[in-house]
């Protein structure tokens, strides 16, 4: 019987890089003489370059996305893992599940993430930006009540999923 696989999504999930990505893309946006207001770019964080740039000017900018990977390039000392992550990915593992990691960043910043995170004994895969066509949903996903979009269970942080882990839909899978 295969073992059960368990799909986390690093870049400001299990790792605090939401902040430094909407400084980056308002730094970028800044340098071109975009006057953009940092809460609408952090709004739009996790979203692909092309849909966050249509986003917030209408278009896609190939040398604003450039200019925000040099802004983040600069901010990557400052990354790190969010309470319990780490925590998290072990002892999923150490029940029995596969622990794959999905990132919609770029190959070039993957390794930057796992550093961060410091768990490769628990990580059986990655996945990043290589690896899909599309980039995240669209970035109503992101306003939405995530209940009423239909979300089985939601926990504030990986410290909040850990403490509930036993009784989380992840918790009952691995028990079976």
């Amino acid at each position: 019987m295969p073992r059960a696989a368990v799909l986390f999504d690093v870049d400001g999930t299990l790792t605090d890089t939401t902040y430094l990505h909407a400084l980056a893309w308002w730094r970028a946006l800044g340098d071109a003489g975009h006057d953009v207001a940092m809460a609408a770019v952090h709004h739009l964080v996790g979203m692909g370059s092309s849909e966050l740039l249509t986003s917030l000017l209408g278009r896609d900018d190939p040398q604003l996305s450039d200019a925000h990977g040099h802004h983040y390039r600069r901010l990557k000392g400052e990354i790190r893992a969010l309470p319990g992550a780490r925590r998290l990915l072990a002892e999923v593992s150490g029940r029995g599940a596969r622990v794959v990691l999905a990132t919609s960043a770029k190959k070039r910043d993957v390794g930057d993430l796992l550093r961060a995170l410091d768990a490769d004994e628990w990580i059986d895969g990655v996945t990043d930006s290589g690896d899909v066509e599309a980039a995240k949903p669209e970035g109503d996903i992101f306003a939405a009540d995530l209940r009423g979009a239909g979300a089985v269970a939601v926990y504030r942080d990986a410290a909040d999923l850990l403490t509930g882990l036993d009784g989380s839909p992840i918790g009952q899978l691995l028990a079976t």
